[in-house]
């Protein structure tokens, strides 16, 4: 309930796993912008230990330490009542957000994308919809100086929430449970 009342819709994330650009179902899921159910044959809840203190998915943590690989995200959502809400993306390196196959927010980085903010407005009509996301993790080398050591270079999460303004959550906007 507190989850809820303060990030706003709890979403059940089905996700491929890391997966590496010459698996060709890698290649494929990026020219899509939406995907239906059937297209998730072989997809697994997103596992619950794979998220940080901050409610990130936390990549890493669910799946070890990764390089030059992409994950691909699904989930779907009900908007009781239409409006314009906002989209709140943190991410690492480069990704994006689909809903109902429109690209709501989202970044492509050629460089360290460390976790920035994006802020997007997202008018959403009435109704129940697909999500579908996917981040790529790029591939630098141990850090050096004062950060060698860390052996977390990388850092590769992923946080997205819908609300009706920064600090107000967005009842309207309900996350579906998958079955």
């Amino acid at each position: 309930a507190m989850g809820s009342s303060i990030l706003g819709a709890n979403y059940d994330w089905y996700t491929t796993g890391p997966m590496a650009m010459s698996d060709p179902r890698c290649r494929l899921l990026l020219r899509k912008k939406t995907l239906a159910r059937q297209d998730l044959v072989g997809w697994k809840p997103y596992p619950l230990t794979g998220y940080d203190r901050y409610r990130r998915h936390d990549f890493e943590g669910a799946y070890g330490q990764q390089h030059d690989v992409y994950i691909f995200l699904y989930t779907e959502i009900e908007v009781v009542k239409a409006g314009r809400y906002q989209s709140f993306l943190t991410l690492d390196d480069s990704g994006f957000v689909f809903i109902d196959g429109k690209e709501v927010t989202g970044r492509q980085e050629n460089s360290v994308g460390e976790g920035w903010l994006i802020v997007d407005d997202c008018p959403l009509e009435e109704g129940r919809f697909p999500v579908f996301a996917w981040v790529y993790q790029q591939s630098f080398p141990e850090p050096t100086g004062t950060d060698a050591g860390r052996h977390t270079p990388n850092h590769w999460n992923f946080k997205w929430l819908l609300r009706k303004s920064r600090y107000e959550a967005a009842p309207e906007v309900r996350g579906v449970a998958l079955d």
